[in-house]
C-alpha cells in the first residue's frame, strides 16, 4: 500500500544501516533499518535481505521517501494478519520523524502464535530498538547556484553571504568571481536580497538543480 504527504524543507534520516534482534515466545525478529532515496530500491533491500536471512517465516517492511510529489509511504505484512506488522512497522518509522530510510523485520517463527496483540508487540519493539542504535543526519532542501560577483565583494561575500549556503563546491577566479554551490530554499529570499545590496544589482545569479542535501 502507498499514501502521499507534503513536503518539507528538511528532514532527519539514518546515515547507515542499523539492526537489531528482538525474542518473543522463541520467534526471532530481526530489524534491519536502511536508507533510501527512491521507492524502487525496496526490492533490491529485500532481496538483499532474503540473502542474508534464508528461510525466514516473513519479511515485513515499510518506508517512508521524500519525493517531489511529497511523502510516499509503502508497507507490507507478507502474511501476518492484516495490520499487525507493516502498519506498526510503518507507524514507528513516522513517530520517528525520520523520512528516506526502509525497516525491514525478518520473522523466525518459533513455534507460538503470538496473537494479534503480541505480533503488534513485537514487530514495534524491534523497530524501536534498531532506531535507538542508528546515527542520523540532517538533510536540508537546497538549490544549486551559480554566482558571478565582482572582486571586491569577494571578501564581503566570504563573510556574510557564504554563511547562507550549506555547501560551496567551487571559487573560480577570472575577470570576475564565480562561485558554485548549493542555497537552502528557505534563505533564498535574504541571500538575494542581501547580494543585490552589495552588489548594486550587478551580481548574477543562476539557479540549477534542487535537491535534498546533507547538513
Amino acid at each position: 500500500m502507498s499514501r502521499l504527504e507534503t513536503r518539507t524543507c528538511s528532514f532527519r534520516s539514518i546515515s547507515a544501516c542499523s539492526e537489531a534482534e528482538t525474542v518473543e515466545k522463541k520467534s526471532r525478529f530481526i530489524c534491519r533499518l536502511v536508507p533510501i532515496d527512491d521507492p524502487f530500491q525496496t526490492e533490491d533491500v529485500l532481496l538483499r535481505i532474503r540473502h542474508d536471512y534464508p528461510g525466514a517465516r516473513h519479511y515485513c517492511w515499510a518506508c517512508l521517501i521524500r519525493s517531489e510529489n511529497g511523502l510516499l509511504e509503502r508497507y507490507s505484512d507478507d502474511g501476518e494478519p492484516s495490520g499487525t506488522a507493516g502498519l506498526p512497522i510503518l507507524a514507528v518509522l513516522k513517530n520517528s520523524g525520520l523520512q528516506n530510510l526502509m525497516a525491514v523485520v525478518v520473522r523466525y517463527f518459533g513455534g507460538t502464535l503470538l496473537g494479534t496483540g503480541g505480533l503488534v508487540r513485537a514487530y514495534t519493539q524491534t523497530v524501536q530498538l534498531a532506531l535507538s542504535q542508528a546515527d542520523m543526519v540532517d538533510y536540508i532542501y537546497c538549490r544549486r547556484l551559480r554566482i558571478e560577483i565582482d572582486y571586491n565583494l569577494y571578501g564581503y561575500f566570504e563573510k556574510n553571504l557564504r554563511p547562507y549556503m550549506l555547501i560551496v563546491n567551487d571559487s573560480r577566479f577570472t575577470t570576475s568571481v564565480t562561485i558554485d554551490g548549493w542555497l537552502p530554499v528557505e534563505k533564498q529570499p535574504a541571500f538575494e536580497q542581501e547580494i543585490m545590496e552589495a552588489s548594486g544589482g550587478k551580481a548574477v545569479i543562476e539557479y540549477m538543480e534542487q535537491a535534498f542535501m546533507p547538513d
